[in-house]
């Protein structure tokens, strides 16, 4: 019995979560590009894996912080929303909050210096422009942002 279950599990898909800041400054979407993707432009929003130690909405706010330099502070959520994808035949679940300002309150909070190992660009887009820069699997993403 025992035989079967370490089989089965052998076979069992992996599942990884995620989280992620999907902002949004006077309608334009912040997206950034990982140095990872060395000859292609995959934009995507800001996120990273959940820590153990980090809720969903903690865990977003750093790796917001970290690839964009942007500290959002407490910044009120507008909504949020599970997504679902699978990158190298891995199920990712991804929770998404969406934070909505106007180009003065993004002026007005606090930037540090961003991770520039990681992250090669950041840049604000609007909806249009995102859902040519995103992956296919990401452009139902940006629609739903947008709702």
């Amino acid at each position: 019995m025992s035989y079967l279950l370490v089989e089965f599990n052998t076979f069992k898909k992996e599942t990884q979560k995620l989280s992620g800041i999907a902002l949004l400054v006077d309608g334009k979407i912040c997206l950034v590009l990982p140095k990872k993707f060395k000859n292609s432009k995959k934009y995507s929003i800001p996120k990273g894996h959940i820590e153990s130690n980090h809720t969903p909405y903690l865990n977003a706010y750093i790796e917001l912080k970290e690839e964009t330099g942007i500290d959002i502070g407490k910044q009120k959520i507008d909504f949020q929303f599970n997504y679902k994808y699978k990158k190298n035949g891995i199920l990712k679940r991804m929770k998404v909050f969406v934070i909505k300002m106007t180009i003065k309150e993004y002026q007005e909070l606090n930037k540090i210096e961003r991770n520039k190992k990681e992250i090669k660009k950041v840049k604000f887009v609007s909806k249009k422009r995102a859902l040519t820069l995103v992956e296919t699997k990401f452009k139902n993403l940006i629609r739903h942002i947008y709702i």
